[in-house]
């Protein structure tokens, strides 16, 4: 049973002052589920102590970040992180049925999954009692030996991801519902060594496999070994259901007791949510702070709200809340839950840095407005010793630069087209 102590009771309509009132402590109690706890949490430590791709320029520079965001909100507790290539988003989400003790007062911290921290899951997995301390500053787990971990300082990539991760969730589509056995059999049917050709996922009879060529309403696989990550969890599983858009990036949900799993693959291994771009149109438009404050009092700590609902409540076109979201999504203070179709806010404890400074492609748009002319409906800007063409088909952007010839619009659009649309717009 999860009990809600806040400072003052009387006013836990209001979201903000619950926040603003609260000590260092966020939640105080224990684990429901200690095994089913631990292998959740020892899912998302693979996650983010993965790295599924290394650049070669990387290869003598490894960075392990290991440090999952933790929100406590008044439904539940989510648990994210992205692993070190940032090609791979999870998130572990525990209802109020996974937990009992006090809530003490909504937030969020980051903090290091340690070697010491992992052991202790470890311990918990066959142990009856675990308990578990949140503060705006540190975890501490009590399983035999009492751990702690202190807040670290985010990865700067993670801000840049979780705008891009939520991004293409937000285009995703369903594509099948597997029972447990036949998410079982799928995994367990997958290659043991990884490849860099495409695979499909087609669906056969209940269940999915994995081919190799693309058939009529197959979906685009690439990197599934990135999915052995969910091997732990498979003891566990209830039903799991998969998205995906027309990108190439799929997401995996699994049922478990008073929780849900969520796994979000990048188009492929290569291409890291933080080096995507889907987001920059968006995100080009001037902040509305104003809109910004109001939105994330509106969405509060409880159930995730759709963007239909907080444009009515905020009564805004939905375009016009879309791109506010985008800019609260960019700093890290919203999320986005794909089984409820909605964002859920979150409070990082720090201020992160200007949208510009994460979004270098943004900083090189606005560097060209003065550059741009338009000439019979298409836009000329000069960047160098070049001009490039940008032009529009039925609305569609393109331009004759080499980003664009590589990318397209897959990765997002390139700095003539942010700059071209910016500059039609002042």
């Amino acid at each position: 049973m999860l009990e809600v102590v806040f400072p003052d009771t009387s006013r836990l309509e209001n979201e903000r002052l619950c926040f603003a009132t609260s000590e260092a402590h966020l939640f105080e109690g224990r684990f429901t589920r200690p095994a089913l706890a631990a292998d959740l949490l020892l899912s998302l430590a693979q996650v983010v102590g993965s790295r599924f791709y290394t650049p070669p320029a990387m290869v003598a520079r490894l960075v392990r970040e290991s440090d999952p965001v933790i929100t406590c909100g008044l439904e539940q507790m989510r648990w994210e992180g992205f692993s070190s290539c940032c090609s791979v988003y999870a998130r572990v989400d525990m209802e109020k049925g996974a937990l009992e003790g006090s809530l003490i007062s909504c937030g969020t911290t980051n903090v290091d999954f340690g070697g010491e921290f992992r052991s202790a899951l470890a311990r918990a997995r066959t142990l009856s009692n675990c308990g578990i301390s949140v503060g705006r500053d540190y975890l501490q787990v009590s399983a035999e030996e009492q751990v702690t971990e202190r807040r670290v300082k985010l990865p700067r990539r993670w801000l840049q991801g979780f705008v891009e991760a939520q991004y293409h969730q937000l285009s995703m589509q369903p594509f099948a519902e597997l029972s447990a056995l036949e998410f079982r059999r799928f995994v367990q049917s997958l290659p043991s060594t990884a490849s860099r050709s495409n695979g499909f996922l087609q669906k056969l009879g209940k269940g999915v496999r994995l081919g190799f060529r693309e058939v009529r309403n197959s979906l685009l696989l690439s990197g599934w070994d990135r999915l052995k990550v969910m091997q732990r969890l498979l003891q566990h599983s209830g039903k799991v259901r998969i998205f995906g858009n027309s990108g190439g990036a799929t997401a995996w949900q699994m049922e478990v007791p008073d929780g849900v799993f969520t796994l979000v693959l990048s188009p492929s291994r290569s291409r890291g949510f933080s080096g995507e771009g889907q987001a920059l149109y968006a995100l080009s438009f001037d902040s509305d702070r104003e809109l910004e404050e109001k939105l994330v009092g509106a969405l509060g700590w409880d159930t995730p709200k759709t963007v239909s609902e907080l444009a009515s409540r905020m009564e805004r076109g939905e375009e016009e809340a879309e791109r506010a979201l985008a800019r609260l999504s960019a700093r890290g203070e919203l999320g986005y839950d794909l089984k409820r179709e909605g964002f859920y806010r979150r409070d990082l404890p720090f201020t992160p840095p200007d949208l510009e400074s994460l979004h270098p492609r943004l900083k090189s748009a606005r560097g060209l407005l003065d550059f741009v002319r338009f000439e019979g409906g298409r836009a000329m800007v000069e960047s160098g010793d070049t001009t490039y063409v940008v032009s529009w088909t039925e609305g569609e952007a393109s331009c004759n630069c080499p980003w664009f010839s590589g990318h397209s619009l897959d990765r997002g659009p390139c700095k003539h087209i942010l700059a071209a649309q910016w500059s039609l717009r002042r």
